[in-house]
């Protein structure tokens, strides 16, 4: 009986992600073009974009707070070109 179940399972997720991915798009291009509308006109013609309240954090993120150390990659002094001698 599983073995006929995932297979469902797995294209109902599938089809969740794409579904979302492609909501997403959707939104940013809309985005887009109103930005390129506002551009275009002025903003005088259209009503004001409206504001996304950005919520603030009254403390640091505890998991993240470790991983802001620790610097990913080559720094400088190694990525100078060795001397040949």
């Amino acid at each position: 009986m599983s073995l006929q179940i995932e297979p469902i399972i797995g294209l109902a997720a599938g089809l969740a992600v794409l579904l979302s991915v492609f909501g997403y798009a959707i939104h940013l291009q809309g985005a887009r073009v109103d930005a390129r509308l506002r551009a275009f006109v002025g903003g005088a013609a259209l009503r004001p974009a409206p504001r996304v309240p950005t919520p603030s954090r009254a403390r640091g993120s505890g998991g993240r707070s470790l991983l802001r150390g620790i610097r990913l990659g080559a720094g400088p002094s190694q990525l100078a070109p060795a001397k040949s001698g």
